[in-house]
């Protein structure tokens, strides 16, 4: 009975916070399925990545298959190769396999902050505090502003949230070297890499690497072997559980051409002043309502804030008097010295870094601030713990501290965020066009200026106010009705698509006053080439090939018209044709499409030696069968002729006539070619990612090490 009642109150703070996590994001499920609509500076993430990602992720598990490519966006996207879907996350494959999508995508908060609160507990407990600063400090990191702000990017706060647990294990590993807690690891880190963001896995090696080298490397010298013999086999584990992504995303990665000088390493940069966020949350400006200067700092107020309540800041302050007499708390303020100083970025002294790997793999590092805050709540802890074993848990400036603080964090928390019934964000926009149409639409030009200029004035707090922008176009969002974009919204993009788009748009002329736009010879032709045969935009084109035929009509005065174009002699996405101009490089593509008569005199510009005579008869094609990574067709052709399609040429298509396997060109920069003989032939168009099959044999053949490492080890224990 008391082995009972002790074990109750061990787990009872952390059922308590449990319950306290299920309470905040009750909303999203009861009485309504909602979900967070709460926009960034130009985009909705969630509306526009996190969750058309995820509507394809639960599509395919539900019919037993992994989302390896999608048409809707681009010329195509390969899915599993960048890595955001997070197909192979073992938390997302049950959620998406088992529950309907909005529900799964809102249980992942859920998983995710109680991975925040109970590792935190988990820490703090592991230090030999008490219960209650435990619960202090857990509450706090939790709902801290990185974290609540973080809402948007998902697989950011499914990352961050195995920080806790590992530093957890590091803490049990340093008080017991025979503990097999350490065999957990491997799997954290594989599982953190597989949820996509590959920059947090980086910054939690930096954090779990420093936190190791100050705490446990430099003062117990005689465990330097056994560290570095732990650190490696884990290391090894972790990448090859996590090869069935990996090998996948450095493909892509190379595709993007990487990060290739100091300035594209940043987007903007934080300055010293953001940190006064962490004492007010919206000193500089409440974003909520539209006052934060978003434009002068040149990047959004959710890569640049936290928040753990005036009273923990304050006290984390006070431990600064501790760092000559306590080496803990110096340990500590040193790693925040080195986060902050890397959180500048431009603005910091060692601004060099940045141009060499892995720093320059990555952009945006004040997301060190969520290890600040990690340490910030700690150093918080450590005075609230002091002053808890000076006057007792009961006493009144103890529950004065602890309830203050909370209700403090808990208010902003709460108060943040927009949601929408799920419902009305599922309601098709007045100008999209029904999916059974073949042409892709596009956002023109491929910004949201419209909506960064109302809610830099009026802020984002009414849900209803983004509703009318979605009618824009922008992607991904227009996945979820099933209408194919010529744009994509990513981190980074193959180095041909992110020409595509800039080619499209980059020449023409556009004037903010009077809301009239040309688009130029080259940005015509290279979206006829393309299938994008509908635009939407809040300008009024003066091109003789675009016709308006939809229109909003916004009740609120503030809104911009936005306009539904339909553009003329639009290539189909599959074609046959004999007239082609033959490329080299996209600065001759742009030169010969660029001219006023250029489809006038070709169909196609391809990247290949060969040359068959024209022929007005150019045959006719059948799709027998049109999915994402597979395209079957019947050919008939009087004639020696190429095979158009306007899919993204990306490495694992493979075409096949008649059974055997045939070369693919490269054609209008980003589509493929294949040259079909004269006759009735089958040609297949497949999509088979070698570098995932070479992925998973990595990963199975490690699982099965792993495994056998686990069993071993416990049957010597």
């Amino acid at each position: 009975m008391v082995c009972s009642m002790k074990l109750v109150v061990r787990i009872l703070p952390i059922i308590a916070l449990i319950l306290l996590v299920v309470v905040f994001f009750l909303p999203l499920f009861w009485p309504v399925s909602q979900i967070y609509s709460t926009p960034d500076v130009y985009l909705s993430d969630i509306l526009h990545m996190g969750y058309p990602l995820k509507f394809l992720l639960s599509e395919s598990l539900k019919i037993n298959q992994i989302p390896l490519w999608t048409d809707l966006v681009g010329t195509g996207f390969p899915l599993i190769s960048q890595g955001q879907i997070q197909a192979f996350s073992l938390i997302n494959l049950l959620l998406f396999k088992f529950f309907p999508l909005i529900t799964a995508y809102n249980l992942t908060y859920v998983v995710a902050f109680t991975g925040l609160t109970v590792g935190m507990y988990m820490v703090v407990r592991e230090l030999g505090w008490s219960r209650l600063t435990g619960i202090f400090c857990s509450i706090l990191f939790g709902f801290s502003g990185v974290h609540i702000v973080k809402i948007l990017h998902d697989d950011c706060l499914q990352a961050l949230s195995y920080v806790p647990l590992m530093l957890w294990i590091i803490l049990r590993m340093q008080k017991n070297k025979k503990s097999l807690l350490w065999l957990l690891f491997p799997f954290l880190v594989s599982q953190q890499i597989l949820q996509g963001h590959y920059q947090y896995v980086f910054m939690t090696g930096i954090f779990l690497g420093l936190y190791g080298y100050l705490f446990w490397w430099l003062p117990e010298k005689q465990d330097r072997i056994w560290i570095i013999k732990k650190a490696c086999i884990i290391c090894l584990l972790s990448l090859g559980l996590a090869a069935i992504q990996l090998i996948p995303s450095f493909e892509y990665f190379v595709k993007t051409g990487g990060r290739e000088d100091l300035l594209q390493n940043t987007i903007g940069s934080m300055r010293l002043k953001h940190f006064l966020q962490f004492f007010s949350p919206y000193i500089l400006g409440d974003i909520r309502q539209g006052l934060y200067p978003s434009a002068q700092y040149g990047i959004g107020f959710l890569e640049t804030f936290s928040y753990i309540g005036l009273v923990p800041i304050l006290l984390a302050m006070c431990s600064f008097f501790f760092i000559r007499t306590q080496s803990w708390v110096r340990s500590l303020w040193i790693i925040i010295g080195i986060f902050i100083v890397i959180a500048l970025e431009k603005n910091s002294p060692i601004y060099f870094l940045f141009s060499f790997p892995p720093f320059s793999w990555f952009r945006v590092y004040s997301r060190f601030l969520a290890f600040i805050t990690f340490l910030f709540v700690l150093l918080s802890g450590y005075c609230f713990q002091k002053i808890e074993k000076k006057f007792g848990s009961t006493h009144f400036i103890v529950l004065f501290l602890f309830f203050v603080s909370i209700i403090d964090i808990l208010s902003f928390s709460f108060s943040y965020h927009a949601t929408t019934p799920i419902a009305d964000i599922m309601k098709k926009p007045e100008l999209y066009p029904d999916s059974t149409i073949q042409t892709r639409i596009m956002a023109y030009p491929n910004t949201n200026a419209p909506w960064y200029t109302y809610m830099s004035k009026n802020g984002w707090k009414n849900p209803k106010d983004y509703e009318y922008f979605l009618n824009g176009g922008q992607p991904d969002y227009t996945i979820l009705h099933g209408v194919p974009n010529f744009s994509v919204y990513a981190g980074y993009l193959p180095k041909k698509q992110q020409s595509l788009l800039s080619i499209s748009v980059g020449s023409s002329e556009f004037d903010s006053e009077t809301h009239i736009a040309t688009i130029s010879a080259l940005g015509l032709h290279t979206l006829q080439l393309h299938n994008a045969g509908i635009l939407i935009s809040p300008y009024v084109f003066t091109n003789s090939e675009t016709t308006e035929v939809d229109r909003t009509h916004p009740t609120n005065h503030a809104f911009p018209i936005l306009y539904k174009y339909v553009l003329s002699d639009v290539k189909p996405q599959y074609y046959l044709t004999t007239k082609y101009k033959k490329v080299q490089y996209i600065e001759e593509f742009m030169d010969e499409v660029g001219n006023t008569d250029a489809l006038k005199n070709y169909d196609a510009f391809i990247t290949t030696t060969k040359d068959i005579p024209t022929h007005p008869q150019e045959g006719s094609i059948i799709v027998e069968k049109n999915v994402s990574t597979q395209k079957i067709f019947t050919i008939d052709t009087p004639v020696d002729t190429v095979f158009i399609a306007s899919i993204f040429y990306y490495p694992g298509w493979n075409a096949y006539i008649d059974g055997n396997k045939t070369a693919i060109y490269p054609a209008n920069i980003s589509g493929m070619a294949i040259f079909v003989p004269k006759g009735t032939h089958t040609l297949t168009l497949s999509f088979i990612p070698y570098t995932l099959y070479i992925g998973s044999i990595i990963s199975g053949i490690t699982l099965v090490l792993y495994g056998f490492l686990v069993i071993r080890s416990l049957l010597r224990s």
